[in-house]
Formats: structure tokens, C-alpha cells, sequence
């Protein structure tokens, strides 16, 4: 009988444009066995998404602009089989074929550990019901004017924010969200403007104490 492969799942969130993507890309090119899901994968098609309180603007910063039933379904069948890859997964995982050979490879007993990324912007709110089934989150937090700052360079294609976007949805939601999450014993806090590897070798040692 085959054995269940050891995984370790890990919630990586926080502010926009706080370095969420960056971090997923490079852990996963550091840890051999790791996949990323991205949130930002699962947005509803535009005539879904919730419109802004108030206004005629569209608000992509809510829960209710994800298909939260699509990433956790997704997120779970990575968690049984995290060998196998999905189709929001597949260009991750080519990319990451490419490089050169991860430096870490991890293992409990004699099984590789498999490891899931699961990064986006509000991927631990209690309405996706994934937040129990991480073993470790991390946060990427910014000063706001920085994070407005991103935020304005940032090409949204044919749906740019709106002049007072970050200040009236981005930033309030981020806060409230904050306080949430800060509740999960779980929870690592980073600052985004850290050295990239300093972040990444600390994650791994994290990795490495729950494996």
C-alpha cells in the first residue's frame, strides 16, 4: 500500500502589492515538491464581480469577486495529491521545471515533503474556510504610503482603480482584514520591504521546524 505523501501547507497574504507573488515564486524556487495556487486565479468573471457600495464601480478586493467554492476545492486536491498539478498551477510549474535544481529538498522519514503555496490577497478570511487547514501563514505587511505608491505603477489592463481606490477600499479592507488573521496562532508577520532572501530563508526554517 502506498503511503500518503507528507505535505505542508502554507498561506502566504497580506497587503497589496506587498510582495506575496514574489515570495510564493521564490520559495517555490528554492524548495524542491512545491506548487503555488494563485488567489488572483479565481476571480469571478467580470460581470460577477460585486459592484462597489455606492457606486458604479467594480470592487476586486472583496471576498464575494473570488470563486472562494473553486480555490477551495482546488487547494484541498493539492493537499491529497500534491504530485499532480491543475490547470491554474500548470504555467507555475513549467517555469519551475526550467530552473536550475532547488537547493532544499525536504523530507519526513524517507518521503519527500510535498509543499502548497497558497498566496493572494484575502486567501485566510474566515469565508474561503481554509485558514484550519494551513500550517503556516505568513503576512507581508507595507507602510501605506508605500503600498499606494505600488499600487499607482501597477497595470490593471482595461480595469485601472479608481482615483480613490487604495485609500477608500484598499487600505480600510486590509485593515480589517488584519485584525482577523492576527488572531491565527499560525501567523508570521514580515515587513514587505525586507531583503527578499532574508524572508525566504526564514520561511524555510518555519517550513523546516513543522516538517
Amino acid at each position: 500500500m502506498t503511503s500518503k505523501p507528507a505535505i505542508v501547507t502554507v498561506a502566504i497574504t497580506g497587503l497589496s502589492c506587498a510582495g506575496k507573488t514574489t515570495l510564493a515564486d521564490a520559495l517555490q524556487a528554492r524548495l524542491a515538491h512545491t506548487i503555488v495556487l494563485h488567489q488572483d486565479d479565481y476571480f469571478k468573471d467580470y460581470e460577477n464581480i460585486p459592484m462597489r457600495e455606492g457606486t458604479a464601480e467594480k470592487d476586486f478586493d472583496c471576498v464575494g469577486a473570488f470563486d472562494d467554492a473553486a480555490l477551495r476545492k482546488q487547494t484541498e486536491e493539492l493537499q491529497r495529491h500534491p504530485e499532480r498539478s491543475c490547470p491554474t498551477c500548470a504555467q507555475s510549474a513549467t517555469e519551475h521545471q526550467a530552473r536550475d535544481a532547488p537547493a532544499v529538498l525536504l523530507t519526513r522519514g524517507a518521503r519527500p515533503v510535498h509543499v502548497v503555496l497558497c498566496e493572494g490577497l484575502i486567501v485566510m478570511h474566515p469565508d474561503f474556510q481554509l485558514s484550519d487547514s494551513f500550517d503556516l501563514c505568513i503576512n507581508l505587511d507595507l507602510p501605506q504610503d508605500t503600498a499606494r505608491a505600488r499600487r499607482k505603477c501597477r497595470d490593471y489592463g482595461e480595469h485601472p482603480d479608481p482615483a480613490d481606490y487604495f485609500d477608500s477600499v484598499v487600505w480600510p479592507r486590509y485593515i480589517d482584514y488584519h485584525k482577523i488573521i492576527a488572531e491565527h496562532p499560525g501567523l508570521l508577520s514580515f515587513h514587505g520591504d525586507a531583503p527578499r532572501e532574508q524572508i525566504v530563508d526564514a520561511v524555510i526554517d518555519e517550513i523546516k521546524k513543522i516538517v
